[in-house]
């Protein structure tokens, strides 16, 4: 629900796609909808050609699809939405859904799943993967921003000079000179080229560069370039020999480029929110730390308590802030080796390599003191406190670790759950870790 000018209430308007042949199951579930605050305007399909046009007719904010139906299923719809490229969030409520298909759907591409009739989750659910939705728009929309600033650098003007057989220019543009923080082109004619160049350059020019040059007569790569004030640079050169002696030399300065390539390569393993690394790439080193030989490796899982009140009560602009305070100490107390992660709306997790409980349970009690330390610092304000649910697993020697991820989930949640109110200066409760079975 959200305020209108009038100050009354207002419904959050939600196209939905119901994926679901019983045209009862879906009036429930839109009765669902209504009761946590939304206004859907929905379509109602039950096969491949019926999702196929409804996908093609409109722009949706989410699907909801049954698993199971005489004539089309839930997986069949997630490989649609994939074939078809559309980024939506989709979430599969069924009847009929063992915990071998869920996780199955989960692999495919399914956001969550909810038994009918077990709905509590479900817009929580709903309102989580809209903001991560949104999310993850606004970074393509940055990300296409910055494909296309590479693409204008790109067409940018070049530096083109000529150099004779002893070295020393003969000719530059304008370009040229100003790339290397020179006024006119005059200040460098009859010098020699490895001026604009610190001495290990000159030599990997003389060593690698131009005895290539001399053997296929171009040469094209990266260098790093000396400005007049001293200052290096990332530049791009092409270079070529000229009929009759000497070198025509084409720079580059690619500073914006790498700069930007930076900030994608950032964007793409980082959580654009909190700072932290991402789903993504928290599950790649999952993968490479269980084949490699740093165990025992424990796994802390995290979660901010009361984060939904919070969002509810005062905004999520404050949710927002009570995200980066719990990453912020987070990061205080892992190592520089951890891998800290937001793999969910609330939820954090970080890999610790070489790590045994006694190292872990140490650790532990540094965020204990840490969230009292911030509740503490930000109790006269109006900022909410900050408490954290947190579970944690240890594979001693070879276990998988997907299997101690869902351990330590498990406990995260059993955490949470066992405590009915907490103070806020006290930090998580974690009970002590276990080990996991081989």
């Amino acid at each position: 629900m959200r305020l209108g000018i009038n100050g009354k209430c207002m419904s959050i308007p939600l196209r939905v796609l119901i994926v679901e042949d019983s045209p009862d199951d879906a009036e429930l579930l839109l009765r669902e909808l209504r009761h946590g605050g939304f206004d859907p305007s929905f379509q109602r399909v039950d096969t491949a050609e019926g999702m196929m046009s409804a996908l093609e007719d409109q722009t949706w904010d989410i699907v909801i699809t049954d698993y199971v139906m005489p004539h089309f299923n839930g997986m069949a719809a997630l490989n649609l939405l994939q074939e078809k490229g559309l980024d939506l969030p989709c979430i599969i409520v069924s009847g009929k859904i063992g915990e071998d298909a869920a996780v199955e759907a989960m692999r495919g591409g399914a956001h969550d799943y909810f038994v009918k009739g077990q709905l509590a989750r479900l817009i929580p659910a709903i309102k989580r993967e809209l903001v991560e939705a949104r999310i993850r728009q606004e970074r393509k929309r940055d990300e296409e921003i910055l494909r296309q600033q590479l693409a204008a650098m790109e067409s940018s003007l070049d530096g083109m000079a000529t150099i004779n057989r002893s070295g020393e220019f003969i000719y530059l543009n304008h370009a040229h000179a100003e790339i290397h923080g020179y006024d006119t082109p005059e200040e460098l004619i009859g010098k020699t080229w490895k001026g604009l160049y610190e001495e290990r350059e000159v030599r990997r020019f003389e060593n690698e560069i131009l005895p290539i040059l001399c053997l296929n007569g171009k040469w094209r790569g990266e260098a790093t370039g000396k400005k007049r004030n001293g200052t290096p640079f990332p530049e791009e050169i092409s270079l070529a020999l000229i009929e009759g002696g000497g070198i025509a030399y084409i720079v580059r300065d690619i500073s914006e480029r790498k700069e930007a390539e930076e900030k994608l390569r950032y964007m793409s393993t980082h959580d654009a929110l909190t700072g932290l690394y991402n789903r993504a790439y928290f599950d790649e080193e999952l993968a490479r730390l269980e084949k490699g030989r740093q165990f025992p490796i424990s796994i802390v899982m995290s979660d901010v308590d009361g984060l939904k009140a919070v969002n509810d009560k005062m905004g999520h602009a404050h949710g927002d802030a009570l995200l980066k305070q719990a990453a912020k100490a987070l990061k205080e107390v892992f190592r520089a080796e951890d891998v800290v992660a937001r793999i969910g709306g609330d939820e954090f997790a970080a890999l610790l390599p070489s790590t045994d409980a006694a190292a872990v349970k140490e650790i532990i009690n540094r965020l204990k003191k840490s969230l009292a330390h911030h509740n503490e610092a930000s109790s006269a304000s109006s900022a909410p406190p900050l408490s954290l649910s947190v579970g944690v697993a240890i594979a001693e020697n070879g276990e998988k670790l997907i299997d101690t991820w869902r351990l330590a989930d498990a406990r995260m949640y059993l955490d949470k759950r066992s405590r009915t109110s907490r103070s806020t200066t006290k930090g998580p409760q974690a009970e002590p870790p276990r080990k996991t079975k081989p």
